[in-house]
């Protein structure tokens, strides 16, 4: 069926019509005023209904900087309100040096989130932060040039009393010296500022006129004129949902999300998600593909905040199947520097299409380059925590180096990409949602073949990574006890969409490798012993008591609140049955990664900060007494034979 559906699919599928009205949503939301998102949700409504999808509806939520979905403090509305710009009052200079910023040559010259200035404007000196360091006398009514762009920083500016910030992304400088960033994660915790947060006016400017300025104040002291004219208001942003029905009430969902200035960041993604509506629709009415059995769901909304008030619905999480993030998955810089990366679900809810999306996309796009990584629980894919509970894949082609730059590395989509996408997807779509019993068969024996392979390549990593003594013999196991658990689940969770078993022989076949390994690994019958911070943490047993991953700290009063150094995949593993110790042994053999003495010490005083605000619970075990009780499971988890 599949090789067939991608040929159908490569002819149903328009590039043109997803750059259309890709651009058209693009244009509308325009400079990231809160006031053109009624219009701009207007035409996804239209495409939605257009494409095939039923049921179309808008939900408002409020963007108030007070409302709280799971840990997520919704913003406040933002719009400018006329020209905004930066000038240096020093007229020895020429009248285009001295226009540092001006939103009528680049409307992004303003940051988003920005604070206005009073009516007339404010006149000051400008300080480099190099050179003031964080000393708050040094700031103090001034506008401060920063280094980059970070939240510590804005945050140290705006409570120490400076008069705003000039910001630049000077990591692209070579590259791109003529385009400035986006300045959206300015949050002191979380992405966005929140109605208690102090603000302060915000310019964004290019890494020449950066390098201009820093130059200048080296040489002398310079003071300028700002006017920022925006505004800050309680109003509203909105999630648009629609679905193609099936006999099932069981749901298979795309998600990609708005209000970002981005083309394929992300107005591209919610044009493929229709595009691709629209050709299975059109399939099934020809009668080439059968009627959906599952139905097919399209959610459209503000990226991890909208998304937090949308996963609040437990019934429809319940039957919910799989989600498919198409954030930021056909940048043009990607084409020839970096892969499709597609992100597997969660540890906590592994999925086959782990297996199974990866093999598509190799098969019909043998010409590009695809790799997987690790489930992180980031953006729009925190759904597959064990509160919320769904799978979810994530396909992203962005280079980090870029991100949020309006240079054509970000800023411009690769059609090309999207046309491919959009059908390899579909393909994937269709078998999900229409697919039969011998569909199911063939998809089972497939990610069978897979699972095997990657359980072989799993075990000849981890063996060599013992024999260059970079893990010990104990983590040797865990490792590979760990992959096992991972590929028997990604297998058995076929079952949600058929009543087929999985293989008996693949069973075995990836036991037999689990217990061959782990005897390799010669794990002393002693088990390990530990001391020393790790002994401590094994002391600590951590359960979770609020819902969600972390990001605003919205249950803290706002003066306390501090981003928590600790991994979202970590800390789902707080389940009050793991202790510290386990759970970072979890997360290490998930993310290849080994935590140091003072990341362990970072984890258990940051464990205590949130059980002073009650997101969690801590229980502390007397004694650890080796060769019994969690030191004899484990030692006995790592020693035996892998069934």
């Amino acid at each position: 069926m599949k090789d067939k559906l991608f040929a159908l699919l490569h002819q149903t599928v328009s590039k043109e019509r997803i750059k259309r009205h890709a651009e058209e949503i693009h244009r509308l939301e325009g400079d990231e005023s809160f006031c053109n998102y009624k219009k701009s949700t207007d035409y996804c409504l239209e495409l939605l209904k257009d494409a095939g999808f039923e049921q179309v509806e808008r939900i408002s939520l409020p963007a108030d900087g007070k409302t709280v979905y799971y840990d997520c403090i919704m913003p406040q509305a933002w719009d400018t309100a006329g020209r905004s710009f930066l000038r240096i009052e020093d007229e020895s200079l020429t009248m285009e040096e001295r226009m540092i910023a001006d939103t009528e040559k680049d409307p992004f010259n303003i940051g988003v989130w920005s604070a206005p200035t009073p009516e007339g404007g404010i006149d000051c000196e400008i300080v480099d932060i190099r050179i003031t360091g964080n000393d708050p006398e040094a700031v103090r009514g001034k506008l401060v040039l920063l280094d980059g762009f970070t939240q510590d920083q804005y945050k140290f500016a705006a409570l120490s009393g400076s008069a705003g910030v000039i910001v630049s992304d000077s990591e692209v400088g070579e590259e791109y010296p003529d385009h400035c960033c986006w300045c959206n994660g300015i949050g002191y915790t979380g992405w966005y500022l929140t109605a208690e947060d102090k603000r302060i006016p915000v310019f964004s400017v290019t890494p020449r006129r950066c390098a201009f300025l820093r130059n200048l104040l080296m040489q002398k002291k310079v003071t300028a004129h700002a006017e920022a004219k925006c505004r800050i208001y309680d109003g509203e942003v909105y999630t648009v949902t629609g679905i193609i029905p099936g006999e099932s009430k069981e749901e298979i969902t795309m998600i990609a999300h708005l209000y970002e200035p981005f083309l394929p960041d992300d107005a591209a993604g919610g044009a493929i998600i229709a595009e691709i509506g629209r050709s299975m629709k059109s399939l099934v009415s020809q009668k080439i593909l059968p009627s959906f059995k599952k139905t097919l769901r399209v959610v459209l909304s503000m990226e991890r905040y909208g998304y937090a008030q949308y996963y609040l619905n437990k019934q429809r999480n319940q039957r919910t199947l799989i989600v498919f993030s198409f954030d930021s998955c056909c940048h043009i810089s990607g084409r020839n520097l970096s892969p499709i990366k597609i992100n597997r679900s969660s540890m906590f809810n592994p999925t086959f299409l782990d297996l199974y999306l990866p093999f598509l996309m190799h098969k019909f796009l043998p010409k590009r380059r695809v790799c997987t990584v690790s489930g992180t629980l980031s953006d729009d894919t925190f759904c597959s925590d064990d509160f919320i509970g769904i799978p979810s894949l994530w396909l992203h082609n962005g280079i980090p180096r870029y991100h949020h730059n309006f240079s054509p590395a970000f800023m411009y989509a690769d059609w090309d990409l999207a046309y491919d996408i959009a059908a390899v997807m579909g393909v994937l779509l269709a078998q999900l949602a229409t697919g039969n019993q011998k569909e199911f068969r063939n998809i089972r024996r497939k990610c069978g073949e897979i699972a095997l392979e990657t359980m072989k390549n799993k075990c000849a990593i981890i063996r060599n990574e013992l024999e260059e003594g970079k893990i010990s013999c104990f983590d040797a196991a865990g490792k590979v006890k760990h992959h096992k658990k991972q590929l028997l689940k990604q297998l058995s969770s076929i079952s949600q969409y058929d009543s087929g078993k999985v293989s008996q022989e693949t069973i075995k076949g990836i036991n037999a490798l689990t217990r061959s390994a782990i005897k390799s690994f010669c794990v002393p019958k002693e088990g390990r012993i530990l001391s020393g911070i790790q002994a401590a943490a094994d002391r600590i047993v951590v359960k979770r008591i609020v819902p969600g991953t972390l990001l605003s700290m919205a249950r803290i009063p706002q003066p306390e609140r501090h981003n928590v150094e600790i991994p979202d995949v970590l800390y789902i593993l707080f389940d009050g049955k793991r202790s510290v110790f386990e759970a970072v042994k979890q997360y290490e053999y998930e993310k290849n990664t080994v935590f140091s003495a003072e990341q362990f010490r970072t984890t258990v005083d940051e464990l205590e900060y949130l059980k002073k605000y009650g997101y969690i619970k801590i229980e502390t075990r007397k004694e650890v007494v080796f060769n019994r009780g969690t030191c004899q499971k484990r030692a006995s988890v790592l020693n035996n034979s892998g069934n």
